[in-house]
Formats: structure tokens, C-alpha cells, sequence
């Protein structure tokens, strides 16, 4: 018996009805749980598992658009975003690449930003035409694309560009220009406490953003190397 099934809510998305005794949502709420218990193994399992279900379900038949509105909709796609996050984390990229396209397809307006996560397994897999096929999707003008633009430069061997790039970050992102500089990249409680504010700083963000990423820079440490000159 199918886990669930889809029921159209509009002329182009469709809605989830899930058979009884599962949910997306609560395959969600499972996972939360197994994270505040310390075991994030068993939680990127859980998501995973959500993951799997829906692309065995929909096999080589064209992904549908979800309905952002729909509770089970929803949290289908969160799985699948969360997913390609913990993918990227434990360096899966090439499964995290397609378990990220897998998201966008359910869900074209990328509510959960999962195009950025998508840039970065391009990028650690070297797949440059992917990577500049995702850029009109991306903010140009953010600290995240800051760095994926010197990481472009470096695979294509644009010195030009490279520096460039660098000189980007420099003047126009210097707190994330320090913090990708910087040898220490401590979780502070007064760190913590401005993350959680309404408007983190700047310097948060950037060190938000390192953490975020930083599996890519043990992985990856020449694009370091290029920022820090």
C-alpha cells in the first residue's frame, strides 16, 4: 500500500494525503526530536528515509510541484531540503546535489534557500555548467556568493577574476573577509545570544555562515588559501 498519494489543489500543485500511520510532518517532528536528543545520525536517517520514499514513489515519472500551503506538502519538501543539508554536511555531494534538485523541483520558489545549498555541492563537485546554469538564482550581492565567486574563479583558472574577487570580499564583506581569515571560529556564548536576536550582526552572519560551510574548507582548503592570499 502507498504511504501516500497526491491530490491536486490548484490547475499545477498538488497537495499529500498520507496513508495511516505515516506523515511527513511527523517524520519531521521525529527528527527534531532526535536532534535535541544528541542523535544526529538518527535524525539525518529519518529525514533521509522521507527522502527515499518520495523519489521511489515518483520513479522516472516527472516530480510534481507541491503546495507550499498544504501541511504535508510542506513538510515533504522540508525533508527533502533538510536532507540535502545534512547531505552537504557529512560531504555527500553529489547525493546532496540530487537530493537538493529533488527539492527545488517540489517546490520552484525555494522557500527553504535550497538553491544555495545546491551551488555549493556544484561547486565541490567541480560541475562548473550546473553551477553558472544556478546563478541568475542567486544573490549576487550576498556574503555567500562573495566566496562562491572567488571558489568559481580558483576552478576555472580566472586569475583576473580571482583577484578580483578577493578584492570583492575584502572591501565589500570584511567581517566575513576576517572570519575566513581568521584561524579560530569559537561558538561564543555572546555569539549565540546575537544569532538568536532580531537583527544578528554582521559578524555573526559571517560566522554563521564559515560554520555553515566549513566541511568545504577542510575539504577545499586552496580556496582558503586564495582568500588569505
Amino acid at each position: 500500500m502507498e504511504k501516500f498519494q497526491l491530490i491536486p489543489t490548484s490547475p499545477d500543485l498538488f497537495g499529500i494525503e498520507c496513508a495511516e500511520g505515516f506523515s511527513f510532518a511527523d517524520t519531521l517532528r521525529r527528527a527534531a526530536q532526535q536532534e535535541r536528543a544528541g542523535d544526529f545520525d538518527k535524525a539525518c536517517a529519518t529525514r533521509f528515509e522521507a527522502v527515499t520514499l518520495l523519489a521511489d514513489t515518483f520513479g522516472d515519472e516527472e516530480e510534481p510541484e507541491l503546495d507550499w500551503n498544504d501541511t504535508e506538502a510542506r513538510a515533504a519538501i522540508e525533508c527533502a531540503a533538510a536532507s540535502a543539508v545534512d547531505l552537504f554536511l557529512a560531504g555527500e555531494w553529489e547525493l546532496s546535489a540530487a537530493t537538493a534538485e529533488l527539492a527545488l523541483t517540489l517546490d520552484s520558489e525555494d522557500h527553504l534557500s535550497t538553491t544555495q545549498t545546491l551551488a555549493w555541492d556544484y561547486l565541490a563537485l567541480g560541475d562548473m555548467e550546473c553551477f553558472h546554469d544556478l546563478e541568475l538564482d542567486l544573490d549576487e550581492r550576498s556574503d555567500y556568493k562573495a566566496v562562491m565567486n572567488i571558489w568559481a574563479a580558483l576552478l576555472e583558472n580566472r586569475k583576473s577574476d580571482l583577484g578580483k574577487a578577493v578584492a570583492n570580499l575584502r572591501s565589500r564583506h570584511p567581517e566575513l573577509f576576517a572570519e575566513f581569515c581568521a584561524e579560530a571560529h569559537p561558538i561564543t556564548p555572546a555569539y549565540a545570544a546575537d544569532l538568536e536576536s532580531e537583527r544578528p550582526s554582521r559578524a555573526t552572519r559571517a560566522r554563521r555562515l564559515w560554520l555553515a560551510t566549513e566541511v568545504l574548507w577542510t575539504n577545499f582548503p586552496e580556496v582558503i588559501n586564495s582568500i588569505k592570499g
